[in-house]
């Protein structure tokens, strides 16, 4: 018996997509494993549905707290040391093409002007400007409840169309 072809016709029954005239019922009555597979995805989909958000701390600002002082500086040093190795590669690649041919040294040269270019690139990429602390992100207005008014028709339906599958 092919359980699949049920189980993808029960998930979207779940979605509120069910295909007409498809058997799921009867073959949830002589099939232990559908049936239970049904009611966990049930269970998963009601709880995924009625379950708050939860709100995540905000750790930006910890994490760059902790970035030690002399980090600036060391990108410096790797710009240095990749300015030179750029400048040594082009070298080889002008010798390179005025002596054994212009293949060689081409791939010389472009390996040199690519290495040159990142270490040109690698200073400009700075970290972007922090922006001003707001009152209250985004987020926290997505995660307080909302007044009881407004939950409980959202609640009693859900409920009831739980107990109804």
């Amino acid at each position: 018996m092919d359980c699949e072809h049920f189980r993808e016709a029960l998930s979207a029954r779940l979605d509120n997509e069910e295909v007409a005239d498809h058997p799921t019922d009867a073959h949830m009555e002589h099939c232990a494993d559908c049936a239970f597979w049904y009611e966990a995805a049930a269970l998963i989909t009601r709880r995924t549905r009625t379950s708050a958000v939860v709100a995540w701390p905000d750790v930006a600002d910890a994490v760059l707290a902790r970035v030690p002082s002399g980090a600036e500086r060391s990108w410096s040093r790797l710009r240095l040391a990749l300015g030179g190795v750029g400048v040594l590669q082009c070298g080889t690649g002008v010798l390179t093409l005025a002596g054994s041919g212009p293949d060689a040294g081409a791939w010389q040269l472009a390996l040199g002007a690519a290495v040159l270019t990142l270490a040109a690139l690698l200073g400009r990429t700075s970290r972007p400007p922090r922006p001003s602390p707001t009152p209250e992100p985004a987020a926290n207005r997505l995660c307080r409840p909302a007044p009881a008014a407004e939950v409980t028709p959202l609640t009693r339906s859900m409920t009831r169309s739980a107990k109804s599958a």
